[in-house]
């Protein structure tokens, strides 16, 4: 059905832009983010159909973890970086309750009464520091707090002059490639360590689910490989 609303079908028009750039100037990148949520979506689809639930709300925060990824990427590609990392901070905030609730699914009642029991909740619903993706995950948090939900001035600080407009009387300003593509660097980062957490919770709950779990492992390999090429090169590559 046709989008009626001018307004509506213009800001369409402009996100579906915003990811061919993207894909047209980091084509590896994009391939490797499409493949992230095309997996995470399998994945979770995979195991409904176990039907070896043990936590509703752990399996509804895992969809919810992947709805907040997805929308991250799309607008990190649109250059909307304090959204971008808003939503890279909630998946790490979802995360952390996720693995309590996977952990003890008896923690289930203390999630639903957080609000009267606010300092339990605290103490038990907090990120492991012996887990290693957990650790990674409380990194993303602490970063995208102060950066995305509390920083609000992340991409108007990264504006530079694009193009001249009214017969150059006004300059248009816009995120700079650059800036678009280290917060997709921070979006693979986000999603290498939080879907990691997803999987690998799953996994522990359905034996089932111990081949995706591998694959998860194989699929790290890759991005971290990604990632320390890109890194080693500067931002030489990424301006390329």
């Amino acid at each position: 059905m046709a989008i009626k609303n001018a307004t509506f079908a213009a800001a369409l028009d402009q996100r579906s832009k915003a990811i061919a750039d993207f894909e047209d100037d980091q084509p590896e990148i994009s391939d490797i983010a499409n493949s992230c949520m095309e997996f995470a979506e399998r994945y979770l689809a995979a195991y409904v159909s176990k039907d070896t639930i043990d936590s509703t709300y752990a399996l509804l925060l895992a969809q919810t973890i992947l709805s907040y990824l997805e929308d991250s990427f799309y607008l990190g590609c649109e250059r909307k970086l304090d959204q971008s990392a808003a939503l890279c901070r909630m998946a790490a905030e979802a995360s952390r309750v996720f693995c309590r609730l996977i952990e003890r699914p008896e923690n289930e009642r203390l999630f639903l009464e957080r609000e009267k029991r606010w300092k339990e909740y605290r103490n038990v619903f907090s990120f492991r520091d012996d887990v290693p993706l957990e650790r990674a995950a409380k990194l993303i948090y602490d970063l995208c707090s102060n950066y995305g939900v509390h920083g609000h001035f992340v991409a108007s600080s990264h504006m530079e002059a694009y193009d001249y407009v009214h017969g150059g009387e006004f300059i248009e300003l816009r995120v700079p490639d650059a800036a678009r593509d280290r917060n997709i660097l921070l979006w693979l980062r986000t999603y290498r360590a939080i879907w990691g957490l997803v999987v690998r919770g799953l996994a522990e709950r359905n034996e089932c689910m111990h081949e995706f779990r591998d694959l998860m492992d194989g699929f790290l390999v890759s991005i971290d490989k990604l990632l320390t090429r890109i890194e080693r090169s500067g931002e030489d590559e990424m301006d390329a």
